[in-house]
């Protein structure tokens, strides 16, 4: 993997050959303990100073290998063969709450708790459609013990693992899933859209019409920037009003990298909801605002 750092990645292949070494797979997880130290490095790279080489985080990689380890097989807790976490959210929970709660980095424990519960959301196909406070709260509120304000958590006075329970609930209720159907539009609501992600379709003719591509660019010693356009290809085109078929839109999202395989779901492309692939930069914010609480 390469980090911005030389340092980080000599640093994380250290960690990743000391795992090597020892017997620490896990069955049956969503997320592994490679994933989380990744993680956890992707968190310290993104707030890497790149102008003097030093890391802005109170320690890199695990305090204790064994507890991210221990966090990580919360996933696969059973008794005689039966998992105790009856379905992904209380898998998901479980974990975060590990993450968290036993502390296996010297730091980032919330942020790396927070990242890799966005990619377990992705793995089983949900995405958040609640604010960024709305997680970042929800990581506060684990590592202060303050889950027991949460009004679900007046219903399990009496459970074991109520936090689990309750974190559980709290990712049901604020994530959706990721959409994937197909929906019909016409050539100017496609161009709408597009138009949305810097794309735009220009100069039809002859039963033809661009695809361009809108590049800024910043002129030197002003605050004034330049428009250039790129054209892509030529698309089919029968009219503004003429429904875009299947095979063209596929294309089209395709070149311009907002297919479903590049994280832009149907929810995402068609009604604007936060892309996948944007997430550790969308949750800049709630990142840097968890590295001082």
């Amino acid at each position: 993997m390469n980090f911005i750092s030389k340092k980080l990645n000599a640093e994380y292949q250290r960690w990743v050959d000391k795992l090597n070494k020892i017997q620490h797979h896990i069955p049956d997880c969503k997320i592994t303990v490679e994933d989380i130290l990744y993680a956890h490095f992707q968190i310290v790279d993104f707030f890497i100073d790149q102008h003097s080489d030093s890391y802005p985080v109170g320690g890199i990689g695990p305090r204790d290998i064994n507890l991210l380890i221990s966090a990580t097989s919360r996933q696969n807790i059973s008794y005689y063969g039966t998992n105790k976490w009856k379905d992904d959210f209380e898998k998901c929970a479980t974990l975060l709450y590990g993450i968290i709660k036993d502390h296996p980095f010297h730091d980032c424990n919330k942020r790396t708790g927070l990242l890799t519960t966005m990619y377990y959301l992705y793995l089983i196909n949900r995405v958040p459609k609640k604010t960024q406070k709305t997680f970042e709260k929800l990581m506060l509120d684990i590592a202060a013990n303050n889950l027991y304000t949460y009004k679900q958590s007046q219903n399990l006075r009496k459970e074991n693992d109520k936090e689990i329970y309750l974190i559980s609930d709290f990712l049901k209720r604020n994530t959706r899933k990721i959409d994937k159907r197909f929906y019909y539009i016409t050539y100017h609501q496609l161009n709408k859209i597009l138009q949305k992600y810097n794309y735009e379709l220009k100069n039809p003719r002859k039963g033809f019409i661009d695809l361009v591509k809108k590049i800024e660019s910043k002129k030197i010693f002003t605050s004034r920037s330049k428009i250039k356009e790129q054209t892509i290809f030529n698309v089919v085109f029968p009219g503004w009003s003429r429904e875009v078929k299947k095979g063209v839109l596929n294309k089209i999202r395709k070149h311009c990298s907002l297919s479903n395989n590049d994280l832009y779901d149907s929810q995402t492309f068609y009604k604007g909801k936060v892309p996948i692939s944007k997430l550790i930069e969308d949750y800049e914010g709630p990142l840097k605002r968890l590295a001082y609480r």
